[in-house]
């Protein structure tokens, strides 16, 4: 902030700011948490202001978060608390009070189920899985041994599988029951704590998941029309983007390339993945390889930084996930490009990369490996893209015979009447 005294005469959005932070409070948040809230709030409202904006929405809370990250103003530390107050406060604004997420408890697993679930837990982290997934598992099966409990089971060996379907019944959120729940019960046939393996009988259930944000051809040449490389900036955001289009490189991933990752030598970019934690190998594009040349060259401050991209604002940083969210963001707007109710964020371009590989016929397996996928039924959610592949296995109708017949003329007959 250019003064501490203009950190409060600025009033954009004082209604919103103070129904946010008094809903804060009557929701138990100490009052160290809701300060720290309240400084992220006031420095948006300065953003705001300084800018002339006089209406909040998510896109100015992206845009307000790449501004801060490139500032160099802050540590990692506090520019995650940053993106987490953001996050709260959009969803503060757009749903209200009713709906807000409340700050999460990680309960407690009954003291006759504890040792069980510990050792679970033991073996999710010797098989890899990430400190955030195993978190989440561990609430939602503490949330279901919790039922468990009520119903009056001591032990793992005498839960039957009618105590599973209560508690599934019981559940608010029946989607994250079932896949943490079916895992324990597994793990635990497998460890002979249990004699029947009982995750058969937990029920499934199928969410149907929306077809991800695609972009055609033209719209992705004009996105790349509108990142022309005439100055520095424009030099750093067009590599960006080329990453994200023509190789599906994730938002995270590009934030956290290192220089040593491009092998102009030997034509590669090479990095770990940070959601998978895999190793990925993709091939330097000869697109790709001149932008990036022409940025490290020319448009990358001078520092000692790994980091392959950073900000353009003195001290350099290195850029964050947000940052190649408003980048590409913004440059979609400038474009002029109408994207409805698409995503136009950096995710938007892996997926339409996708769309490509499957439209043109590209074997699943390939689009896989470049994607960077270690589930295959995670590729194969984009088979959806190719509708003319898809048109082409369609089957004709046959007329219906029977009583099935019978049935649709009597309904004809009845429309009639």
């Amino acid at each position: 902030m250019r003064t501490g005294r203009k950190l409060f005469e600025a009033k954009v959005i004082p209604k919103e700011k103070e129904g946010f932070i008094q809903y804060l409070r009557g929701m138990g948040y100490t009052e160290g948490g809701v300060l720290h809230y309240k400084r992220t709030i006031n420095r948006l409202d300065v953003f705001m202001f300084e800018r002339g904006l006089t209406r909040y929405s998510g896109e100015v809370g992206e845009s307000f978060l790449a501004v801060e990250a490139e500032s160099g103003k802050h540590t990692a530390e506090v520019l995650q608390r940053m993106e987490c107050c953001i996050r709260r406060f959009d969803c503060f604004m757009d749903c209200g009070p009713d709906v807000f997420v409340r700050p999460r408890v990680m309960r407690e697993a009954p003291p006759q189920f504890a040792e069980g679930l510990a050792n679970y837990i033991d073996n999710m982290r010797k098989r890899g899985l990430h400190e955030t997934t195993i978190k989440m598992q561990y609430d939602n099966i503490t949330r279901a041994l919790l039922s468990l409990a009520e119903s009056g089971v001591q032990s793992f060996s005498e839960v039957k599988p009618e105590h599973i379907y209560n508690a599934f019944e019981k559940s608010s959120g029946k989607c994250n029951f079932s896949t943490p729940v079916r895992g324990l019960l597994r793990y635990l046939y497998k460890a002979g704590t249990i004699a029947y393996d009982y995750s058969e009988f937990v029920p499934a259930v199928r969410i149907a998941r929306p077809i991800p944000s695609v972009y055609t051809e033209d719209e992705t040449s004009r996105l790349l029309r509108c990142v022309e490389q005439d100055d520095l900036t424009r030099r750093r955001n067009g590599a960006i983007i080329l990453l994200a289009l023509r190789l599906g490189i994730r938002s995270g991933d590009i934030a956290n390339l290192k220089i040593e990752d491009v092998d102009f030598s030997g034509k590669e970019i090479r990095f770990v993945q940070e959601k998978t934690s895999f190793p990925q190998r993709l091939e330097l594009l000869p697109e790709i390889e001149d932008a990036l040349l022409s940025y490290i060259s020319t448009a990358r401050p001078k520092s000692s930084l790994p980091n392959l991209f950073l900000s353009l604002n003195v001290p350099a940083r290195a850029i964050t996930r947000s940052s190649v969210y408003w980048i590409v963001s913004s440059r979609f707007k400038k474009s002029g490009i109408n994207t409805g109710d698409r995503s136009k964020g950096g995710h938007s371009l892996r997926t339409t990369l996708a769309s490509e590989l499957v439209t043109e016929k590209v074997p699943y397996d390939a689009v896989r490996r470049i994607l960077g996928h270690e589930d295959p039924a995670t590729t194969g959610h984009y088979v959806k893209f190719d509708v003319e592949s898809l048109r082409s296995c369609s089957l004709e109708i046959p007329k219906a015979t029977g009583n099935l017949a019978t049935y649709i003329q009597e309904r004809q007959r009845g429309g009639a009447k």
